[in-house]
């Protein structure tokens, strides 16, 4: 679904799919509900949504908090405050995705990350990708 929805230069806006209880700026998410910048997007237990910004395509996982900052159409930061999140972008761009412990910033055209109270979980197949724990100096840098 994500794939598809990049392969299109003009993939629709907004939410593409949902299941279960979804909330857009707290309020009930719908097919027609358009997700920008700036907004935060919740789901509850067992649901789920996926939605496109700009060129990214969005996975939100159950029992998650995403809240979405940026301008211009693009959601370069990214901050999942608990939950689970797959992300899939357009080349070219920077992003920053922060969970509970720590910050990852890429260049890369998708990752997932796990957030908990006391961990972060974090894959990306990009060839850059750095890493900071929260009040910390970079970790590492590929």
């Amino acid at each position: 679904m994500i794939g598809a929805a990049l392969a299109q230069s003009d993939a629709a806006q907004g939410m593409r799919k949902l299941r279960g209880e979804v909330l857009v700026n707290g309020q009930p998410a719908n097919k027609r509900t358009v997700v920008r910048p700036g907004d935060t997007v919740t789901t509850e237990a067992k649901s789920f949504a996926t939605f496109v910004i700009g060129q990214d395509a969005f996975l939100v996982r159950g029992d998650s908090r995403l809240e979405l900052s940026g301008s211009g159409g693009l959601a370069n930061v990214l901050r999942l405050v608990t939950g689970k999140l797959l992300s899939v972008y357009s080349k070219g761009r920077p992003r920053e995705i922060a969970g509970v412990t720590a910050t990852i910033g890429t260049r890369g055209t998708g990752a997932y990350m796990e957030t908990a109270p006391d961990r972060t979980y974090f894959c990306t197949p990009a060839a850059r990708a750095h890493a900071r724990r929260r009040g910390c100096h970079r970790l590492r840098g590929a």
